[in-house]
C-alpha cells in the first residue's frame, strides 16, 4: 500500500511522516518527495510512506503547482495508482506570520490547499486535525491501525523514542521534543497582517473546517 502525506506546511506533515515509524513493514524516509517518487518507489515493505513536497496536491498554492507536476497529472497518478491521500489540516491562524518564507506567502498556499480539499476531496483517504494528533495521538494511532491494517510497534505517545532516521533520530531523541498541544492557539493576530488583502478567503477557510 502506498501512502501520501499531504498538507499545507507547517500543518503536521512532517510529524505524521516520522510516526509511520511507529508501525510494523513500514518503508519511510524523512525527506519530503514527489508523488512521482511514491508511484516508481520499490521495496519489501508492505507499506510505503511518503511526505509531499512544496508543490503537491492539498500541500501548495495553485501558483505553487502549476509551477512543477499540474494538478490534473497528479489526479491521475493518484487516481491510476490507487495512492491513499492522508491530508494534515490545521487552523490557519496558528501557522502565521510567515511572510518571507521561501518564494511564496503562506496565506495564499493555505487557503488554496483548503479550497483543493473543496474540489477534490474524494482523493482523500483521511483527514487528521493537527489539533487531534498533538492532543490524543494514540487515539489516531488507533484510527489509522482500524482504517489501513496496520501493525503497531510503538505508540504515537513514545515519540521519539522509536526515531531511527539515524543522526537526525538523535537530535530529536537528546532535544527531548515530545508530542505536545503547546503550539495551538499561540498566535497573537498576526494572521491579520499576514493576510490582510485576504481576509475574506481565510475567514471563509477557516469556516469550511470549523475552525470558529
Amino acid at each position: 500500500m502506498r501512502i501520501f502525506i499531504t498538507g499545507c506546511a507547517g500543518s503536521g506533515t512532517t510529524l505524521l511522516n516520522r510516526l509511520f515509524l511507529a508501525f510494523e513493514d513500514t518503508d519511510v524516509i524523512s525527506r519530503e518527495a514527489p508523488l512521482r517518487e511514491l508511484v516508481e518507489a520499490e521495496s519489501d515493505k508492505k507499506f510505503i510512506i511518503r511526505k509531499r513536497t512544496f508543490n503537491q496536491i492539498f500541500s501548495g498554492s495553485y501558483a505553487m503547482i502549476e509551477a512543477g507536476p499540474t494538478l490534473l497529472h497528479q489526479i491521475n497518478m493518484i487516481q491510476d495508482n490507487d495512492i491513499q491521500i492522508i491530508n494534515m489540516i490545521r487552523d490557519g491562524r496558528d501557522l502565521m506570520p510567515r511572510p518571507n518564507h521561501e518564494k511564496y506567502r503562506y496565506c495564499p498556499r493555505w487557503i488554496d490547499s483548503i479550497d483543493q480539499i473543496k474540489k477534490y476531496g474524494h482523493l482523500i483517504s483521511a483527514t487528521i486535525r493537527y489539533e487531534d494528533l498533538v492532543t490524543d495521538p494514540d487515539e489516531i494511532q488507533r484510527g489509522l491501525v482500524e482504517r489501513y491494517g496496520l501493525k503497531v510497534l510503538h505508540k504515537f505517545s513514545d515519540y521519539p523514542k522509536f526515531m531511527t532516521f539515524g543522526d537526525e533520530a538523535k537530535n530529536w531523541i537528546h532535544k527531548n521534543r515530545p508530542i505536545s498541544p503547546d503550539r495551538i492557539g499561540k498566535n497573537n493576530g498576526a494572521y491579520k497582517i499576514e493576510c490582510a488583502d485576504m481576509m475574506h478567503e481565510f475567514e471563509r477557510a477557516l469556516r469550511y473546517l470549523n475552525y470558529t
